[in-house]
């Protein structure tokens, strides 16, 4: 599924402005040369079409997914991204969305999410236990019962009538300054209905799960009319 720009009803430009979705292509040459080799660089990278903001605290979503020909990258952000020079003239499409989108109450949705499980250190007897290491979620039931809780947490179900797709991703490597790492994706496809549009806004502009500023997290979303 290909996010807003297959909707129908992706763009509109009354009801009052709220988050810019852009799209660009990026050839494996290109992404050679501008020595784009990890997601912490697509990171670094896609600050250069906010140019205006370098120290402010990121408010955008990106997506990375890969094509026979390189790249395909999505932005979601609250103010309206410049191309870098370094993207084509051809290949740089955006739109805006606005609160009227959100009329719709269904919804096909594909995530690219990290799933995590955060583990505590102490004991169960410790009425006050320390913030513990964060652990990816690999199995598919436990992913299952993760993107059902963040539904739950962000104004949205699942519709059981529509299977929930789970597909694993490669893991998304980085190397940032003195130490390296990877995050462990999941791909979740499926249909929602919105429960609280409010909490449901929040979460598509602010993102699901973790990682967040290395590609996962957006809500790519389709109306549909059930």
């Amino acid at each position: 599924m290909g996010c807003c720009f297959l909707g129908t009803r992706c763009a509109e430009t009354g009801g009052g402005l709220m988050s810019w979705l852009t799209r660009f292509d990026l050839d494996h040459e290109t992404a050679l040369a501008e020595r784009i080799n990890d997601s912490y660089a697509w990171h670094k990278k896609l600050w250069e079409a906010f140019p205006d903001v370098p120290d402010a605290n990121r408010d955008f979503l990106t997506r990375i997914d890969a094509t026979a020909e390189g790249f395909r990258i999505y932005i979601l952000s609250q103010k309206e991204p410049i191309k870098p020079l370094w993207c084509p003239e051809n290949a740089w499409a955006i739109k805006r969305i606005s609160e009227a989108f959100f009329s719709n109450k269904y919804f096909r949705f594909d995530i690219k999410a990290n799933p995590t499980k955060c583990i505590p250190f102490g004991n169960e007897d410790e009425k006050f236990k320390k913030r513990g290491k964060r652990y990816a979620i690999v199995k598919t039931d436990e992913q299952k019962a993760w993107i059902e809780r963040k539904a739950e947490q962000n104004g949205f179900r699942l519709l059981e009538d529509y299977p929930l797709q789970i597909e694993q991703v490669q893991p998304s490597h980085f190397h940032k300054e003195d130490h390296s790492g990877f995050h462990i994706g999941a791909r979740f496809l499926g249909v929602l209905s919105v429960i609280d549009k409010e909490k449901f806004i929040v979460a598509f502009q602010t993102g699901i799960g973790s990682a967040k500023a290395f590609g996962f997290g957006m809500m790519m979303l389709q109306p549909v009319n059930l």
